[in-house]
Parts: C-alpha cells; sequence; structure tokens
C-alpha cells in the first residue's frame, strides 16, 4: 500500500494537509516530498495520532506515504 504523489490531480487534497492521522492496520511511513522524498517520519503502527507534531511530523508537510501490513 502506498502513494507516491499525494499532490497528483486524481487526488491531491491531502498534499500538505495533513494535521492528524488514524492508522487502522499496518505500519506506515509518511514523506516531506512526493515519490518518497525528502525527510522521511518513523514508522507508526495502529492507534490515532491527534496532532503530526507530537509525533515529528511538522504540520501541513506530508506529500507520500507508504505501508507494510502487519
Amino acid at each position: 500500500y502506498e502513494e507516491s504523489n499525494l499532490a497528483a490531480a486524481d487526488d491531491n487534497f491531502f498534499n500538505d494537509k495533513i494535521s492528524s492521522f488514524v492508522i487502522l492496520e499496518g505500519n506506515w511511513t509518511f514523506w516531506r516530498d512526493i515519490n518518497f522524498s525528502g525527510t522521511k517520519s518513523a514508522r507508526f503502527g495502529p492507534g490515532r495520532y491527534n496532532w503530526v507534531e507530537s509525533v515529528g511530523i511538522p504540520n501541513d508537510s506530508v506529500s507520500s506515504l507508504s505501508a507494510i501490513r502487519g
């Protein structure tokens, strides 16, 4: 599971607009830039993350993401 470009024309709503997230399954990693480049976050497992900055991700900065199912 992955999305290499949250700024793509077909789904650009989430690019640089993520302030919180919920993971239902798997382990997810987030990148600052498209195509899995730039600063990479830690890997996050299932849970509710109410504020990205509290887990080391700058607010409104995610441009790509990927998951490994556990």
